[in-house]
């Protein structure tokens, strides 16, 4: 666990809006990082995005590319007190971006008014309980109540969980018992803007998280005997690789699908790869350079609608419209 803690705390970088040269200068010393890859950059999600003329996320994209940047280590952060009511463009703009391998994260939940709506409407990949929940958590049973169920409801919605403002070891042990992902604060690294302080593994943190957990449930210990590991597909594989996928596995009807980082990002079922396969055009769409099976059946399976193909349009097209 503090392992995965350090992920979200000293190894994370943070800037004001996409535009600014803050969050330039953010990305482009984030590009210089050793094992950037395996890291997240959080930046503070931008309203002006909202309604934007021309195509911002391919822009975006494009941005990252130069630096050889995949879009899934990049998270926006939307703050709880971000009021999305009055701006009908916000949902397509995330799914844009969703699409586009970008992740999301409400930020400050339970401090503003609107997380629960944010969390409700939007498919973000974090929540970040306010600090107000975790100081003095370890000695208030009111909040390690709230903090519990606010952890079991992102988790029954797939969303991983970030404890804000851990400042001594107690609340850290407490906040990972009762099952939050990730941590941040000063008890695992102070902020920083000096790369050579980031570290893979901070040395203080390992007596720490050799202490023994609190008793795991019946639930939890039953999940874990029924895991199974099975090989994955990436965003970013060709058809050949995909169809090899099937072939190795034949008693396998269904893969997970991985981004750049090695996250989740869904479930390549074998049917979506039939359905395109015998489609008209379907073949030959996914043999366009820009795209590929995982990536267009994860698409598929995320909008939960049937493929769609049309004459004409090129690879660019079904990339933007998410077919």
């Amino acid at each position: 666990m503090p392992h995965r803690s350090n992920c979200s705390t000293g190894r994370r970088a943070r800037g004001s809006c996409w535009r600014s040269s803050t969050n330039s200068r953010a990305v482009a010393a984030f590009a210089n990082l050793p094992d950037f890859s395996a890291r997240t950059l959080f930046l503070n999600f931008d309203a002006r995005l909202v309604g934007d003329e021309g195509d911002i996320v391919d822009r975006l994209v494009n941005h990252l590319k130069r630096a050889n940047i995949p879009p899934s280590s990049l998270c926006f952060e939307l703050s709880e007190r971000f009021d999305s009511s009055n701006m009908p463009d916000f949902s397509v703009l995330v799914r844009q971006l969703r699409l586009a391998g970008f992740k999301l994260a409400i930020d400050d939940f339970g401090a503003g008014f609107n997380g629960l709506k944010l969390l409700c409407d939007q498919p973000v990949d974090y929540v970040k309980i306010d600090r107000h929940f975790v100081s003095g958590i370890d000695k208030d049973p009111r909040k390690r109540h709230l903090v519990r169920h606010t952890v079991n409801m992102a988790h029954v919605l797939g969303t991983r969980v970030i404890a804000e403002g851990v400042e001594t070891e107690s609340e850290f042990l407490v906040c990972r018992d009762l099952g939050c992902d990730l941590m941040q604060g000063y008890f695992i690294a102070r902020p920083t803007t000096h790369l050579t302080e980031l570290q893979a593994v901070y040395s203080h943190l390992e007596p720490v998280g050799s202490i023994r957990r609190a008793s795991s449930t019946l639930d939890s210990i039953l999940i874990r005997k029924e895991i199974e590991q099975l090989p994955a597909a990436r965003e970013s594989d060709d058809l050949d690789s995909v169809f090899d996928l099937f072939r190795l596995n034949p008693r396998q009807a269904f893969f997970p699908v991985l981004n750049a980082n090695g996250e989740p990002r869904g479930i390549l079922h074998e049917y979506h790869v039939k359905e395109m396969i015998y489609h008209p055009f379907g073949r030959d769409l996914l043999k366009k350079p820009h795209l590929s099976a995982p990536h267009l059946a994860f698409r598929n399976a995320r909008a939960d609608r049937r493929p769609r193909y049309a004459r004409g349009r090129n690879a660019q097209d079904f990339r933007r419209h998410g077919w």
